[in-house]
């Protein structure tokens, strides 16, 4: 099925699915980027942006050890979009990101590697928002991995609690 061509999720995921997928998005969204394309776009991302939950990103980091490289793959990005070293994580507040929902695979940043049901191809849950003209903060991805390291999460598959959330959401804030 070509670009543009592909059905709205709520005609084969279930209302249910469709609230539990978007339930970890509900503390504000997470974007994987760098300093260049924010400054090139003036935004954290465009109409139909797709983004990770904080849970999800911390999930990416433990698959990936922090490897730009490895993370470029697990996210379906093209290949060196994190390798000149900028790479960062536009982070934005819930109240600033409405409408989250999940992809339908017409958004403009689907690839090849897009799959139906609100995941990336290696299993890691993303949805897509407008971040156009939202306030967001810069955090470098090695402070996330830092916070990472400094938990010992080490397998995938773990669950954040909220007060975890809540304590990376602080470590970001104050370790820019």
């Amino acid at each position: 099925m070509g670009w543009k061509k592909r059905p709205d999720p709520s005609t084969y995921l279930s209302k249910d699915f469709i609230q539990r997928h978007l339930e970890p998005f509900r503390h504000g969204i997470v974007r994987v980027t760098t300093k260049q394309n924010i400054k090139k776009h003036k935004s954290a991302g465009g109409d139909d942006a797709f983004a990770l939950s904080f849970e999800g990103l911390v999930e990416v980091l433990v698959r990936t050890g922090g490897d730009h490289h490895k993370t470029e793959k697990v996210l379906a990005l093209d290949k060196g979009a994190l390798a000149s070293g900028d790479a960062v994580v536009a982070v934005v507040s819930a109240h600033n990101a409405p409408g989250v929902r999940v992809p339908s695979g017409n958004e403009q940043g689907a690839n090849s590697d897009w799959m139906a049901g609100g995941y990336t191809k290696l299993g890691i849950p993303e949805a897509v928002v407008n971040l156009r003209k939202k306030p967001f903060t810069i955090v470098k991805l090695d402070v996330v991995m830092k916070w990472v390291e400094s938990k010992k999460i080490s397998t995938p598959n773990f669950a954040l609690s909220n007060k975890d959330v809540e304590d990376l959401k602080k470590w970001m804030m104050t370790s820019k």
